[in-house]
């Protein structure tokens, strides 16, 4: 696997990544619609990566269900964020 590509969940074996964890320690579970809708109904920025991780950007998850940002590589390659 490659290093730009390490934090992507591998078939049948979800994420391995910190986010996993995090998720796990924070009792993440599953959202109906309307709570979605609720959560989201002024639109909520996630920020990606960051110092050490390879990678940083943005996520903007509005709350019809579509997210759209971009992430910048350590490299300078930028890589479109964009679906529902």
């Amino acid at each position: 696997m490659s290093e730009r590509n390490a934090h992507l969940p591998q078939a049948g074996r979800g994420c391995r990544c910190s986010c996993a964890r995090d998720r796990e320690a924070a009792g993440a579970e599953r959202k109906t619609g309307k709570e979605l809708t609720a959560l989201l109904g002024e639109g909520k920025e996630l920020n990606l990566g960051g110092p050490g991780k390879g990678y940083a950007g943005s996520l903007i998850l509005s709350a019809d269900g579509t997210g759209r940002g971009q992430i910048k590589l350590d490299n300078g390659d930028v890589i479109p964020i964009e679906g529902v």
